[in-house]
C-alpha cells in the first residue's frame, strides 16, 4: 500500500516498528536497485517531530542495521561505528554523540565545499558590516551623554542620589575613558571607511568592526588596527599634534591620540613652551606654567606688579640667583636683591611713586631719599641702618640717626657748643657745654640756672638736674677732640683716621664686639623683632578691617560704595608705618602664590600632571597621582557644581584636521558631535547598501547550500531528522528523489508540514502514531487550533476518515510498558479501536539498583511506598510563576520534591525517577527547589550531561518518553477554568509514561466541579477502586517466613513437607496486597524491609521520611544471632556489638558472657560462629598465682590454665628475693630480686 497508518496506543512499540518498516524498506531499495539501475539511490526518508525523539529513532536504527547503513560494514554491538562511506545522514544537529558523525554538517565539513564557504563568509562579512554600522550609530548617539556625566556632578544629573564624592568621582574617570574610547575608534572608523570605500571592498571592514563587541574591552580591536594606521590618525589630527609638539618632545606619551583626545575633551589648554635663552642661547627644554608667558617657573620673574600683584612676566636675569629680572633687581654690583616697590599714594595726593623708578634694594638705598619721597634714591655707601648717600650724611654720634649739619660730621643735637656763662665781666667760658639741652659746662651749672629764668625754660625744673648725666656730657666733651685712632695697618704704622665715639678705634680697627658696628647690630636687632611684632598685629587688625568693608559691599550694588577712602589710607598707613611708605621688606613681598621657588624640580609623574590639568600645587611630597588627577577634574568643574560654559555660535567643525586647542570646551565637543553625525550619516548609507546586498547573497548562500546538501544526501540509504528540518532542506533532499518516508509520531505533525514533505518520487508513505495522544499545536493560538480544527493531524484525518476513503491502517495491540493496574488508567480508551493486551515481560519488570533489588519486593514494588499507584490529595492554591503567565502550585512543588526524595532514600535510582508537570511555571519552580540542594545527595545538577539525576520535564515533551517511576503535578485547584489539563489526550500521556509506579498530586476541586472533565472523573472513580489483584508473578514472590502473618520459625522447623510450606508462603504473600482506595489527603508508606506489619501515613511533604518502622532486624549475624537493633533501612551495618548472653566455658567462672565478650577473648575469626569462638575462647578473669618463690602474682585465667597445663611457664618475679645471695668465694651476701637470685643460683658465672 502506498500510504499506511499504523496507530499504537502507548508503550506498545511504535519505534520498534517503525525501525522494522525502515530495515524492510532498505532491504526492498537494495533489490529494486539491483533490477533497476535507472532508478539510482532513492534514499529512505526517516521524519519524526522532535528531536528527541529523532534521535532515539536514528540510534535504534543504527544498532539495528548498522552493517547495512556502512559502506565498509565495520560495526560492533556496543553501538559505536566507526566507517568513512556513511550511507545514513542525520539532518541537522543532534544532541547524541552516537549520531555526531552522521551529522549532516559533519558529513559537509568532511567534503569542504568552497563554494558554499564563500557564500557564507560573503554574508557573514555584510551582517557584521551591519552590526558594526548600527553598533556605532548606538556609540554616536550616547556620545553627547559622556559631556553631562563627566562635568554636570549634580546627584540628579548623574543618577547617582545617596553616592559619595569618590564614587560620582570615578563615574566621571569612567565617562571619560569611554568618551575617549568612542571617538578614537570613530576616528578609526572614518579611516576604514575611506580605505575600503576607495578599493571597492566595503563589506571587509565589518570583519574588523564588527569584533568590539566585548564590553571589556571596548574598540580593542579597532584600535589594534588604528596602530596599522597612526600616521594617518597623526594627519588628521595635525593641528591638536602640532600644538603639544613640545609636549611630546619632552613625553613621548603624548604622542598617543588616546592622551590627546582625552586632553582635547576634558577642556585641556596646552601651555607653550619657554622661550628663555641661556646666555650660550641655549633654550629651555621645560614647558611653561601660564598660558599669557611663555616661560616656565624657573625662569620667570618671581616678584608681582601692579596694585593687585600678578607675577612679572619678565624673564629672570641670568646672574640673579633669586629669580629677579633686571626691571626688579638691584643695580648695585653683586646685590640678589629685589629692588624697592612703592606704590601707595600720599595723603595729599601730591607724588605718586612708579613702579621700576628705584635702582637698589631697601640695603643699598639711602632711606632719607625714601622719606623724602625722592625718586629715584641715591645709592647707599653703608650698610643699614647707616644706609644713606652721600647727599645725606648721618651723624657720627654713637647711636645717632640724625643728618649732620651741612658741611659738619655731627648733628645739631650732638655738635659742640661753648659754654654761655659769662663772668661779672662779660667774658664766656671756654669751656665746652654740656648739651645743646643744657648749654653750659659742669662747673657753671648753679650760676647758669641763677641767671637764666627757670620758667622760661619750660620743660627743666630744679627736679631735674639730677637726671642730667654728667659722666655722658663729660664724655661728649672729651669725644669732641678729634683724637686719632690707636690702631695699626698691615705695615705696622699708626693708622691715620679719628676715632669712633666711645672708642679709642676707628671703624675699621674697632673689635668686632666692640664699638659702633656691634652695638647697632645688636640694636637693629632689637628693632627688627619689635617692628616685625607690631606688624603682625597691624595686619591682623586691617584683615578684621577688611573684611567687614567685604560683608559691607556685598550687599551694595556697588562693591565701592562701602568703602570710605580715609579708611583705605588708614589701613594703608598702619601696615607701611607712614603715608609715604618705609622701605620695603622681602619678606614682606608679595610671594604668596610664589612660595615654592623649587617647584619645578618636581618629579616627572606630578609635573606632567600639573603641565596637563594646570595644577598649582607647592606641595612636593604629594606623589599620588589618582589625587591629582582628582583634583584636576575638580579644577573643570565651578564651585557651584556646574561646568561655566560659554554659549557657541560658531558652526561646528566636523573634519578633525581642523581641531586646534583655541576651541571652547563647549565648541570641541560639539565639533565632536558633528563629527560623529556626519560618521551616521555615511554608516546609514553603508546600511541601505548591506540591506540590498544581504537578500541577493543570502539567496546565493541558499543555492550554494542545497547544491551541497544534494551532494552530502546523495546515495545515502537514510535520511534523518525533523519536520522542520526536512523543510528547510525540501530542495536537497526532492533532489535526491526519496522513494519512501517514514513520519513517527505523526499525529503531532501540522498536516500542511507533512504535505511539504511529500515528492513526486515517493512511492511508500508509512505513518505511525496515536491520535488519542498529543495533537499538532501553534504555540499561544489555542483557540484558533480549537475553532479551524488545525490541531486535526494527516494521520487523524485519513485513519478516521469514512470507509471508502479510509486508508489502510493497523492497530498496535500488545503493549509492553506498563504493569496492568497503571495501563487499566488509559486502556478503555482504546475499547473502540483494539483490545490492549499486556506481554508477560510487564508482570517482571523491576527497578534496577541494589537497594532496590534488597527490599522486600526485590525492586518489583517501588521501596517505602504501600501502594505503586496513588493520587495525594491536598488543598494548595494554584498562582501565578514568578515570570511569564504560566502557573505554578508552591505547596504541591515542596510535596513533589520531598517525595522524589524520600523514593531516592528508600533504594530508587535517580534516573529512575521522572517529574511530570503541564506548566513550565511549575518546573521552573521543581527545578529551582531541586538545584537549591547543593549537597551530595542533590536530586538535580546543572549540568545537562550528568545521567545520574532525576528528569525533569512538561508533559508534552516527555511524549515518547519513559520512566520507572513518575510523579505528576497537575498544579490546577478548585478555582481554575482552564481547559489546558482537561484535555483527554494529554490526560492519556500523563498516565502512561510510568513503567512500575505512578503517583499522581492535585486538587480534585477543579476536575469534580460542574462540567469537570468527563475522563478524568472516570480515572478517580478506578483510583477510589481498591485493586482487585496482584500483578507479581511467582519468580518475584519472596519467602520472608519473618513478615509473613500467620507463619512462625517455629512452625516452619516443624513442617517437613517443603511444598505445603512455599505453597504457604505464596499465598500470604500474594493476599499481601493495598486493599485501600488509591487516592486520599495522606500518603501511604511502608518500611521497605517490612511492608506488611510496618506502615505509615503521610499527612504533609514534611512527613515524607524513613524512621517510623519500629521492627527488630532479624538479620543474621556472623555470630548466628540476630541483628537486634530497630529497623535501619537501607544502612547495611547491622549490630556489631551484639549482647545476647551464653555460657562461659571456663569451670572456674561460670558466670553468663555477653557475645561481643566471647569475641573479643577468642583466637577464632570474627566471621566465625558463636560455638567455634567458644571453643577457643580464653577467659580474662584476674586470679592471684603463687610463684616458685613464694610471691603472689595476678594474671588472667587464662594464662594460670597455661601453666597448670604445662604450656607455659610462671613468670619471672622482679620483687626482692627473701633470702640474700651469698657470693660463693668471699660469703658476702647481696639483696637482688627473685629473677636475679634464681639466675645466679643456676649459673655462677654471670654475678658481677
Amino acid at each position: 500500500n502506498p500510504v499506511h497508518c499504523t496507530q499504537g496506543p502507548p508503550g506498545t512499540g511504535k519505534s520498534y516498528l517503525g525501525v522494522q518498516i525502515v530495515h524492510a524498506l532498505a532491504i526492498i531499495r537494495k533489490y529494486w536497485m539491483q533490477q533497476n539501475k535507472s532508478v539510482g539511490t532513492p534514499p529512505i526518508l526517516v521524519l519524526s517531530y522532535k528531536n528527541h525523539a529523532a534521535d532515539e529513532f536514528l540510534s535504534d536504527l543504527l544498532k539495528q542495521m548498522g552493517p547495512a547503513l556502512s559502506g565498509n560494514r565495520r560495526y560492533n554491538n556496543g553501538g559505536n561505528y566507526s566507517g568513512q562511506n556513511v550511507q545514513m545522514v542525520r539532518m541537522g544537529n543532534s544532541g547524541d554523540p552516537a549520531l555526531a558523525q552522521f551529522s549532516e554538517r559533519n558529513l559537509a565539513q568532511q567534503r569542504g565545499d568552497k563554494d558554499v564557504q564563500a557564500k557564507q563568509r560573503q554574508v557573514h562579512e555584510l551582517q557584521d558590516l551591519r552590526r558594526a554600522c548600527q553598533r556605532a550609530q548606538r556609540s554616536a548617539a550616547l556620545f553627547q551623554a559622556y559631556q553631562a556625566d563627566m562635568f554636570d556632578t549634580t546627584s540628579a544629573a548623574l543618577g547617582t542620589d545617596g553616592l559619595g564624592p569618590d564614587e560620582i568621582r570615578k563615574r566621571q574617570n569612567d565617562a571619560a575613558y569611554e568618551a575617549t574610547e568612542v571617538l578614537f575608534a570613530a576616528i578609526v572608523r572614518s579611516h576604514l571607511l575611506r580605505a575600503f570605500a576607495s578599493s571597492q571592498q566595503l563589506e571587509s571592514i565589518g570583519s574588523v568592526m564588527n569584533q568590539d563587541a566585548n564590553n571589556d574591552h571596548k574598540f580593542k580591536h579597532t584600535q589594534q588596527y588604528g596602530r596599522f594606521i597612526q600616521d594617518d590618525i597623526n594627519r588628521s589630527l595635525a593641528m591638536l599634534y602640532h600644538g603639544i609638539q613640545h609636549y611630546i618632545e619632552r613625553d613621548a606619551s603624548y604622542g598617543d591620540p588616546h592622551e590627546l583626545l582625552y586632553m582635547f575633551l576634558s577642556g585641556h589648554h596646552p601651555k607653550p613652551p619657554c622661550s628663555y635663552k641661556g646666555p650660550d642661547q641655549s633654550g629651555c627644554d621645560q614647558i611653561a606654567d601660564w598660558h599669557d608667558v611663555p616661560l616656565c617657573r624657573s625662569h620667570r620673574c618671581v616678584l608681582g606688579t601692579g596694585s593687585d600683584r600678578p607675577r612679572c612676566p619678565n624673564i629672570v636675569c641670568p646672574s640673579s640667583k633669586g629669580m629677579l629680572c633686571k626691571e626688579h633687581m638691584c643695580w648695585s654690583e653683586g646685590c640678589d636683591q629685589p629692588r624697592i616697590r612703592i606704590d601707595e599714594v600720599a595723603e595729599d595726593k601730591s607724588s605718586i611713586r612708579r613702579p621700576g623708578a628705584e635702582k637698589y634694594c631697601k640695603f643699598h638705598s639711602c632711606f632719607v631719599c625714601i622719606k623724602l619721597n625722592i625718586s629715584p634714591a641715591g645709592e647707599a655707601w653703608d650698610e643699614p641702618p647707616r644706609n644713606v648717600c652721600e647727599c645725606h650724611p648721618l651723624c657720627s654720634a654713637m647711636n645717632c640717626l640724625d643728618l649732620a649739619l651741612k658741611g659738619e660730621d655731627y648733628c645739631e643735637k650732638h655738635t659742640w657748643k661753648q659754654c654761655e656763662y659769662r663772668n661779672k665781666r662779660g667774658q664766656q667760658c671756654p669751656q665746652w657745654a654740656i648739651s645743646s639741652d643744657m648749654p653750659c659746662c659742669q662747673s657753671h651749672v648753679g650760676a647758669w640756672l641763677q641767671q637764666k629764668d627757670i620758667e622760661s625754660l619750660g620743660h627743666i625744673t630744679a627736679n631735674q638736674t639730677s637726671d642730667i648725666d654728667f659722666g655722658h656730657a663729660a664724655a661728649l666733651r672729651l669725644n669732641s677732640e678729634k683724637r686719632k685712632c690707636c690702631g695699626t695697618n698691615r705695615k705696622k704704622k699708626p693708622c691715620g683716621g679719628f676715632a669712633m665715639i666711645d672708642s679709642e678705634f676707628c671703624e675699621a680697627h674697632a673689635p668686632k664686639d666692640a664699638g659702633f658696628k656691634a652695638k647697632q647690630a645688636e640694636h637693629e636687632a632689637e628693632l627688627q623683632k619689635l617692628q616685625e611684632i607690631e606688624l603682625a598685629t597691624k595686619r591682623k587688625v586691617a584683615d578684621e578691617e577688611r573684611e567687614v568693608l567685604e560683608k559691607n559691599a556685598d550687599s551694595q550694588d556697588d562693591p565701592a560704595q562701602g568703602m570710605d577712602s580715609s579708611s583705605c589710607t588708614s589701613i594703608s598707613e598702619d601696615i607701611d608705618g607712614s603715608a609715604y611708605g618705609a622701605p620695603p621688606d622681602l619678606d614682606n613681598v608679595d610671594l604668596a602664590y610664589y612660595d615654592n621657588l623649587d617647584e619645578a624640580e618636581a618629579g616627572d609623574g606630578l609635573q606632567h600632571i600639573r603641565e596637563v590639568f594646570e595644577i598649582e600645587s607647592g606641595d612636593d611630597d604629594d606623589d599620588d597621582d589618582e589625587d591629582e588627577f582628582q583634583d584636576a577634574l575638580d579644577l573643570l568643574v565651578d564651585g557651584g557644581g556646574k561646568t561655566q560654559r560659554v554659549p557657541t555660535t560658531v558652526a561646528p567643525i566636523k573634519d578633525p584636521k581642523d581641531w586646534s586647542w583655541t576651541l571652547s570646551l563647549d565648541d570641541r565637543w560639539a565639533a565632536c558631535q558633528a563629527f560623529m553625525h556626519g560618521q551616521c550619516e555615511e554608516l546609514l548609507q553603508i546600511i541601505d547598501m548591506v540591506k540590498s546586498e544581504l537578500p541577493l547573497a543570502r539567496k546565493k548562500l541558499r543555492d550554494a547550500e542545497s547544491r551541497s546538501r544534494a551532494r552530502v544526501f546523495e546515495n545515502k540509504t537514510v535520511i534523518g531528522g525533523t519536520i522542520v528540518g526536512c523543510i528547510t532542506r525540501l530542495e536537497s533532499i526532492r533532489a535526491t528523489r526519496p522513494f519512501g518516508i517514514l513520519v513517527e509520531e505523526a499525529s503531532e505533525v501540522l498536516e500542511p508540514l507533512l504535505f511539504a514533505c511529500l515528492c513526486q518520487s515517493t512511492v511508500k508513505v508509512q505513518l505511525i502514531g496515536d491520535h488519542l495522544q498529543l495533537q499538532p499545536s501553534l504555540m499561544d493560538k489555542f483557540d484558533f487550533m480549537r475553532i479551524n480544527k488545525v490541531n486535526v493531524s494527516m494521520f487523524e484525518r485519513l485513519i478516521t476518515a469514512p470507509d471508502d476513503h479510509r486508508v489502510p491502517s493497523g492497530v498496535l495491540s500488545v503493549q509492553r510498558r506498563m504493569r496492568r493496574d497503571i495501563c487499566d488508567l488509559t486502556r478503555d480508551y482504546y475499547t473502540d479501536i483494539v483490545a490492549i493486551e499486556d506481554h508477560p515481560v510487564c508482570a517482571s519488570k523491576i527497578l534496577p539498583g541494589p537497594d532496590a533489588h534488597s527490599s522486600f519486593w526485590n525492586g518489583r514494588e517501588i521501596p517505602g511506598v504501600r501502594s505503586h499507584l496513588y493520587l495525594w490529595t491536598h488543598s494548595g492554591a494554584q498562582g501565578r510563576a514568578d515570570v511569564g503567565i504560566s502557573k505554578q502550585n508552591k505547596q504541591e512543588a515542596q510535596m513533589c520534591v520531598n517525595l522524589a526524595y524520600y523514593i531516592v532514600k528508600c533504594g530508587v535510582l535517580k534516573p529512575s525517577i521522572a517529574i511530570l508537570t503541564p506548566y513550565k511555571g511549575q518546573l521552573m519552580l521543581i527545578r529551582k527547589l531541586l538545584l537549591s540542594d547543593q549537597s551530595n545527595s542533590r536530586l538535580l545538577t546543572k549540568d545537562p550531561s550528568n545521567s545520574n539525576q532525576v528528569r525533569l520535564s512538561t508533559v508534552d515533551r516527555f511524549q515518547g518518553d519513559e520512566a520507572d517511576v513518575v510523579i505528576v503535578s497537575l498544579v490546577v485547584d478548585e478555582k481554575s477554568r482552564t481547559h489546558f489539563v482537561k484535555l483527554q489526550n494529554r490526560m492519556i500521556v500523563l498516565l502512561s509514561r510510568a513503567r512500575l509506579g505512578c503517583f499522581i498530586l492535585g486538587n480534585t476541586g477543579y476536575f469534580n466541579h460542574t462540567g469537570g472533565a468527563k475522563h478524568w472523573i472516570k480515572t478517580f472513580g478506578i483510583l477510589e477502586t481498591p485493586p482487585a489483584f496482584s500483578d507479581n508473578t511467582d519468580a518475584l514472590i519472596r519467602a520472608n517466613v519473618s513478615a509473613m502473618p500467620g507463619i512462625t520459625p517455629s512452625i516452619a522447623a516443624n513442617t517437613s513437607d517443603d511444598v505445603a510450606l512455599a505453597t504457604t508462603r505464596k499465598v500470604a504473600l500474594t493476599d499481601a496486597k493495598f486493599t485501600e482506595a488509591r487516592v486520599g489527603p495522606t500518603f501511604p508508606l511502608c518500611c521497605p524491609q517490612h511492608p506488611l506489619v510496618s506502615c505509615f501515613n503521610a499527612q504533609t511533604a514534611k512527613d515524607l521520611d524513613l524512621g517510623f518502622c519500629q521492627i527488630v532486624c532479624d538479620e543474621v549475624l556472623a555470630c548466628s544471632h540476630v541483628c537486634g537493633l530497630k529497623c535501619h533501612w537501607p544502612k547495611k551495618r547491622h549490630n556489631n556489638k551484639c549482647v545476647v548472653l551464653v555460657d562461659s566455658p571456663c569451670v572456674k567462672h561460670p558466670e553468663p558472657l555477653q557475645c561481643i565478650e566471647v569475641y573479643k577473648n577468642t583466637a577464632a575469626s570474627k566471621q566465625s560462629p558463636i560455638d567455634e569462638a567458644l571453643k577457643h575462647f580464653q577467659c580474662s578473669k584476674k586470679v592471684l598465682v603463687t610463684l616458685p618463690c613464694g610471691h603472689e602474682k595476678e594474671m588472667t585465667c587464662h594464662q594460670e590454665d597455661e601453666i597448670a597445663q604445662g604450656k607455659d611457664q610462671f613468670p619471672q618475679c622482679q620483687r626482692q628475693s627473701p633470702r640474700p645471695y651469698v657470693y660463693p668465694d668471699c660469703g658476702h651476701k647481696i639483696n637482688v630480686t627473685c629473677a636475679k637470685f634464681e639466675q645466679y643460683s643456676n649459673d655462677s658465672s654471670c654475678v658481677k
